[in-house]
């Protein structure tokens, strides 16, 4: 799997200042895992791509671990 950050910014479109979210200014993010013909998560022989886009704060993760999920 690659994963590439494509954007990290608390600006909107136009270069204004998102307005606070929650507790702070929020951050988007913008996020392209790829995954090759034959890993884990692939349909047979078919590459995919992922485009996901979090809505976070500066400084915290964009995910968690779940604590009764093991990673593999």
């Amino acid at each position: 799997m690659h994963c590439i950050e494509l954007i990290r910014t608390s600006k909107s479109w136009d270069g204004v200042d998102m307005p606070d979210y929650l507790q702070g200014r929020p951050e988007l993010v913008v996020m392209k895992y790829e995954f090759s013909a034959g890993e884990k998560l692939v349909h047979e022989g078919e590459a995919v791509v992922l485009y996901m886009f979090y809505l976070s704060q500066e400084g915290l993760p964009l995910s968690v671990q779940h604590p009764k999920i093991p990673l593999e």
